[in-house]
């Protein structure tokens, strides 16, 4: 399996408005600021600094890139930004009771951008199918 191939099923699902890259940095930057939400906030601005430089590290060893390409390519600036001039993290938007998070189940595919969305071209019994194997 190919890139390509992951990027024509996103295309098929939510249109072409995104694509693997765009998942791949929504979920390094949510690894980033989960990691800074452990971290916690510093104590001062170098601690901060110091902080920020570790958790690029941890992401980048996980992506297998460099830290610089880490922190310019896959983690969004703004968490960064927030967490080195105001201490912000997450943790006071993660919620209290993590079983809300578990009984969510998605029915059927969400279509963020439904104007952009190509008509499917697979069977009912197919989508079916592929709908129970994504749900369970």
């Amino acid at each position: 399996m190919t890139a390509r191939h992951v990027n024509e099923y996103i295309w098929e699902i939510m249109g072409h408005r995104y694509t693997l890259k765009d998942f791949r940095t929504f979920g390094e930057t949510v690894r980033a600021a989960t990691i800074l939400a452990d971290i916690g906030p510093a104590a001062t601005p170098a601690e901060a600094g110091e902080n920020i430089i570790l958790t690029t590290k941890l992401v980048a060893a996980e992506l297998g890139n460099t830290p610089a390409i880490t922190r310019e390519s896959y983690i969004h600036p703004t968490l960064l930004e927030q967490y080195e001039e105001h201490g912000r993290t997450i943790e006071g938007l993660m919620p209290d009771d993590a079983r809300r998070a578990r009984n969510v189940r998605m029915e059927e595919p969400v279509e963020l951008h439904p104007e952009e969305a190509r008509p499917s071209t697979t069977s009912t019994s197919t989508q079916a199918s592929t709908r129970r194997r994504h749900t369970t």
